[in-house]
C-alpha cells in the first residue's frame, strides 16, 4: 500500500532524520499525529488545513490510514515514510511554510491597523457577535478587556508580572483535546507575531507551564508552535491579508479558522482580538509600560 502526500509542512522536513523511526501519538477520523523531535506532525485532511510540521493527504487517501495499526512505526527514509504493510510518499510534492511571509512594505502596513477603532471597524463579521466561544459568551465580548481577569491577563503578558497567579488560570483551563484557556492563549501569540507585545518572561513561563503537564499533549504542541510563530494555513493567509489590507481573503480564511473543533476557532479569534486589544491599550514609553486604560 503506497499512500500519496499533496502538501508537507518544510518545518517537519528540517525536523525528520534520515534513517529515524517515529510512533503514532493519536488518530482521529480524518488523521493522525506522529511524534517528531518534540512536536506533534498532523497527517491526514481536515478542510485541507496545512498544520505546523504537517502533512497533507488528499481526502481519497485518508483511507489507507484506517489499515495502519496504532502502534504502526514510522521509518523516515529518501523523502519517505515506510510503515509495515506500505509507504507513505512525500517525494515531489509541495513544501509549505507555516511562518508569516516577509512584507516589503511591513512597516507602512502594520501602522495602517495600530489604532483600535481602524482595526476592530474591520471585523463587520455578525459571528463575531452570534458565535458563542468555550467561554459562553460571544468572539466579540470573549475578546475584549471589559473583565478584570482579562485586564490581569493582558497585563500579565506585557509586563510578566503577576504570572504565577494568572497563567494556571488560563493554561489547560477548559475542556477538549485544546481546551479554551490554550486556544485563546494561542490567539494572543498569533497577535503577538505582528506586534511583538508580549515579554519574554511571559514566553518563557508559559513554556515552563506546559512542561510541567498543566495541558493536553495537543494543547502543548499548539502553543509550543505558535510561540515559534508557526500557524496553520488559515491563519497565515488572515494575517498576510490583514496586513495587506485584503477584505476578500481575511473573510475567507476568517470562516475557515471558525471551522476549527468545537469552539476552537472561536476561541483562538477571541485571543486574537484581545491581542489586538493589548496594542491599543498597552503603549510602551522608554523601555517602561503604561496601562492606559484600567
Amino acid at each position: 500500500m503506497e499512500i500519496f502526500a499533496k502538501t508537507i509542512s518544510i518545518q517537519l522536513l528540517e525536523q525528520l532524520k534520515e534513517g529515524e523511526t517515529y510512533k503514532i501519538h493519536s488518530r482521529f477520523s480524518h488523521g493522525l499525529n506522529l511524534e517528531v523531535g518534540g512536536r506533534l506532525s498532523f497527517i491526514g485532511n481536515k478542510e485541507d488545513e496545512i498544520l505546523p510540521y504537517g502533512i497533507l493527504l488528499p481526502k481519497e487517501e485518508l483511507v489507507k490510514l484506517d489499515s495502519l495499526k496504532s502502534n504502526e512505526s514510522f521509518l523516515w527514509k529518501n523523502g519517505t515514510f515506510f510503515m509495515e504493510n506500505g509507504c507513505l510518499n512525500t517525494k515531489q510534492v509541495r513544501g509549505y511554510s507555516n511562518t508569516l511571509p516577509v512584507f516589503s512594505n511591513y512597516g507602512e502596513e502594520i501602522k495602517k491597523v495600530e489604532n483600535k477603532k481602524e482595526m476592530m471597524d474591520r471585523f463587520s463579521y455578525p459571528e463575531l457577535d452570534t458565535r458563542i466561544t468555550g467561554f459562553s459568551e460571544s468572539i466579540r465580548q470573549a475578546g475584549s478587556m471589559e473583565e478584570d481577569r482579562k485586564k490581569e491577563l493582558a497585563r500579565a503578558v506585557v509586563t510578566g508580572e503577576g504570572l504565577e497567579d494568572v497563567l494556571p488560570k488560563w493554561i489547560g483551563a477548559g475542556v477538549g483535546l485544546t481546551p479554551s484557556g490554550d486556544d485563546y492563549l494561542t490567539g494572543i501569540l498569533i497577535a503577538n507575531s505582528l506586534y511583538g507585545f508580549a515579554s519574554f518572561k511571559f514566553i518563557e513561563e508559559v513554556k515552563k507551564y506546559l512542561e510541567e503537564g498543566y495541558t493536553t499533549d495537543i494543547g502543548k504542541n499548539q502553543l509550543l508552535c505558535a510561540i515559534e510563530g508557526l500557524f496553520g494555513s488559515s491563519w497565515i493567509g488572515f494575517l498576510k491579508a490583514f496586513v495587506e489590507t485584503d477584505e476578500l481573503e481575511m473573510k475567507t480564511n476568517f470562516y475557515k479558522i471558525l471551522s476549527y473543533g468545537h469552539t476552537s476557532g472561536s476561541d483562538m479569534f477571541a485571543g486574537f482580538c484581545m491581542g489586538l486589544n493589548i496594542v491599543e491599550n498597552f503603549k510602551r514609553c522608554e523601555n517602561k509600560i503604561y496601562a492606559i486604560s484600567e
